[in-house]
């Protein structure tokens, strides 16, 4: 078990400069650098949407300019010395195809863990940690397997169920939920402090708690076995509680509904919990509406669609800036068995930004696509992919002056990536880095699919030497962990630049500081 605290997701710049240089020292893994130290309030639990707006980019400078102390930045020269890597098996975290547990054959980053809690309808559960007695064991049995895929390199897909594995469903309380709607609030309060515990395992929150599969499905159920979802006004309180409990918890994810409709009359009733929500879709790209992923829940909701195709825009608008992810269903004659619908321009997965996808609900989907030749794309297109374009960089700088790097990165997948995460951008010698002065365009979050964007680092006073440019993109709730470090799809000379043993890249560009 790797141990270790997490550091914040604010601007590196603007930290401590221990903090910082503990951060570069764990992503770069330099010997002889500065202790790990651990960041008790952990993320930031109220950026909201200003957080994850969109980047204005920073505002290079001319070459051979002066700053306001007068020093010079040296003339930089372009390098776009870079090809697509088209391991369409690159691991990287938070996106990608996902199974309900570990495959030999399909390697992946993402796992649907539910936390299943019918045996649990009427009982209080406790959290007071991993090794305390008070705690219930059916959180210590979940916290231990959330320590278990963190050791494999794999984060979770999030999901609390009441029901019970049969085909009806109903938990021993005999309901599709806990035993009254307090005590489910108070399993919200104790799961959501074991999740900020874990936060860095955790890659997104589905909904759960209500209905079949946690999926709040309830048809043929009333208020007797579902009273709190088949309530519009009671869903959307609930949602709204497990939205703001999480987030006071210290566990910045948005939540996950399973219908456009039940995420838009959440938006539109509670806006402090508004940019929190996000969608996914168990039966993506089944029928006309996805087996009523686009069908309203009751007909005189005030929130309800007037169409299924309104519904389909209203998801696409709203995932172009929070996750959207699901599973494919069973069904005669789906869209996603065709290879041309999945991955060609325009398709439902591109214009819904899809994310995750399970790779087994729908027995036949993997081999489907692996027969249609849209497999390996499929994979490499899911959630976000970063490639290298270009580097700008000087190759010789004397120590009076600043030296400005500038990375631009494209964005080929079909997402950006959703939880807040800085690029770290160094001067590598073997030794200690050196860490940039300024740095802009550095939140990884604000990437956008289709885009590319410019991360720029300005480094000044560098010792005399040859300094490597290294580009790191950590977790930052766990730099140590190198499993949990983005991997840039790019190679130079036929060869990766992500260096495995130090989970970051070797941008083949040097910068020589002569005195």
């Amino acid at each position: 078990m790797e141990t270790g605290g997490g550091v914040g997701v604010g601007n590196i710049q603007e930290m401590a400069a221990t903090v910082t240089r503990a951060l570069l020292c764990s992503a770069l893994a330099v010997a002889g650098c500065g202790g790990h130290a651990p960041d008790d309030a952990g993320v930031d639990a109220g950026r909201g949407d200003a957080a994850l707006a969109p980047d204005a980019g920073p505002s290079p400078r001319d070459a051979g300019g002066l700053d306001d102390a007068g020093a010079s930045a040296a003339e930089t020269i372009r390098d776009e010395a870079y090809g697509p890597l088209d391991d369409p098996a690159l691991p990287n975290p938070e996106r990608g195809i996902y199974y309900w547990g570990p495959r030999d054959d399909d390697a992946h980053t993402l796992i649907g863990a539910w936390l299943y809690l019918g045996d649990h309808c009427d009982e209080e559960l406790v959290w007071d940690g991993p090794e305390a007695a008070t705690t219930s064991p059916a959180l210590a049995a979940y916290a231990a397997a959330l320590v278990e895929h963190r050791d494999a390199g794999r984060k979770v897909i999030f999901r609390p169920r009441y029901d019970a594995p049969s085909s009806d469903g109903l938990n021993r309380c005999g309901v599709f939920q806990a035993a009254d709607e307090a005590l489910m609030r108070r399993h919200v309060e104790a799961i959501a402090d074991l999740l900020a515990a874990h936060r860095d395992v955790v890659a997104f929150v589905e909904a759960g708690y209500l209905g079949r599969w946690g999926e709040w499905n309830h048809a043929g159920h009333g208020p007797e076995t579902a009273p709190v979802l088949v309530d519009p006004a009671r869903r959307r309180a609930f949602l709204d509680f497990v939205i703001r409990t999480n987030r006071a918890a210290g566990l910045a994810r948005r939540v996950g509904a399973r219908r456009p409709v039940f995420a838009r009359e959440l938006r539109e009733s509670f806006a402090g919990s508004a940019p929190w929500v996000s969608l996914y879709n168990d039966c993506f790209m089944t029928n006309d509406t996805d087996m009523g992923t686009y069908s309203n829940a009751e007909p005189d909701n005030p929130f309800n669609f007037a169409s299924a195709d309104e519904a389909v825009a209203y998801a696409r608008a709203l995932s172009a800036d929070v996750p959207f992810g699901g599973e494919t269903c069973p069904a005669p004659d789906p869209r996603w068995a065709s290879c041309d619908a999945m991955v060609g321009p325009g398709g439902e997965p591109e214009s819904l930004h899809l994310t995750y996808l399970h790779g087994a609900w729908a027995d036949t989907a993997r081999a489907t696509w692996e027969a249609g030749g849209c497999y390996d794309m499929i994979r490499q297109r899911l959630g976000y992919r970063f490639e290298i374009v270009a580097v700008e960089y000087p190759p010789e700088v004397t120590g009076a002056q600043r030296a400005v790097v500038r990375v631009h990165v494209r964005n080929t997948g079909w997402a950006r990536m959703h939880n807040p995460r800085r690029a770290v951008l160094v001067l590598s010698s073997g030794g200690e880095p050196v860490e940039a002065t300024e740095i802009a365009g550095d939140a990884v979050e604000r990437w956008r699919p289709g885009e590319t964007s410019v991360l720029e680092a300005t480094f000044e006073d560098v010792p005399a030497g040859n300094w490597r440019v290294r580009l790191a993109l950590p977790d930052p709730d766990r730099p140590d962990v190198r499993a949990y470090a983005v991997r840039i799809a790019s190679a130079r000379d036929g060869a990766p630049l992500f260096d495995e043993a130090m989970a970051d890249h070797d941008l083949g560009v040097a910068v020589s500081v002569s005195p």
